[in-house]
């Protein structure tokens, strides 16, 4: 199994794919943090010093969890479906002939890959939030270990977030299929699906355990402006077992449906 955890891990360094999807969510973060940050100092001074419904750095720094957690989904997704789409999953198969040793191989060697990510993000959060939220003159809140609580926070959402997508690889086994059914979901049907609590005023008890609001729920992330949309969430705890469910049903689904499968 450690021989396998390895190999695994060394492939997702074999193409620059990571590379460019870690410099992707890099800048992506910048953008986020700093836009939400001036988002809040515009709230602040619209509302004359009025508390906001969360720290200005709180909704700041769970950037990376909250909107850029697609990007640790891809990796983890192509680091099975690229196995289909190169057709080098037959040696991978022939080197360990234990098909749920190499997909939990994979969901293993996923974890640190996404820990990466999720320090990235927090890093690029916290620095490009931080000196916009000063210029604004709003509390950066460096000096609050809370802030640092949720940084760590997002990484392990981040994390998480790898591990869904290596299930959802296992689902999916055409890559482009599962890159545009995970781009569509968390981007676009997602965030409709929670909407509806706020327009409706029912169904928060259910979206609450959507996958990105279960993110948002592990690393105190708070939505747009610090209203979480659902108006219901998770605690962190929850969120996090959440995350871990979706990660082993779609991995357990996609090997008895699809891993198994021939693929010569």
């Amino acid at each position: 199994m450690t021989q396998a955890i390895l190999g695994e891990f060394r492939k997702f360094f074999s193409t620059r794919a990571w590379f460019v999807l870690l410099g992707a969510m890099a800048a992506y973060v910048a953008f986020g943090a700093g836009l939400m940050a001036i988002l809040m100092i515009t709230a602040a001074n619209i509302s004359d010093g009025a508390s906001l419904p969360l720290t200005a750095a709180d909704t700041v720094y769970t950037v990376p969890a909250s909107l850029a957690y697609v990007f640790p989904a891809l990796i983890g997704t192509m680091a099975v479906t690229a196995e289909y789409r190169h057709q080098t999953l037959t040696p991978t198969f022939l080197a360990e002939p234990r098909r749920v040793i190499v997909l939990g191989a994979k969901m293993i060697a996923s974890l640190p890959m996404g820990l990466a990510y999720g320090i990235v993000g927090g890093v690029f959060a916290v620095g490009t939030g931080a000196a916009v939220l000063a210029i604004g003159g709003l509390d950066t809140g460096l000096s609050d270990p809370h802030t640092f609580r949720n940084t760590a926070l997002g990484a392990i959402t981040l994390m998480l977030w790898t591990a869904i997508g290596v299930g959802f690889g296992a689902l999916v086994r055409n890559q482009v299929a599962a890159i545009v059914i995970l781009l569509g979901f968390n981007q676009l049907i997602e965030p409709v699906l929670r909407m509806i609590p706020m327009m409706t005023g029912h169904g928060a008890h259910l979206t609450q355990f959507l996958p990105g609001a279960a993110g948002e729920a592990l690393s105190g992330g708070s939505g747009i402006l610090g209203l979480d949309v659902s108006m219901q969430t998770l605690p962190p705890w929850a969120g996090a077992l959440t995350m871990l469910g979706y990660a082993l049903v779609f991995a357990l689904i996609g090997y008895a449906v699809s891993f198994r499968r021939d693929v010569s």
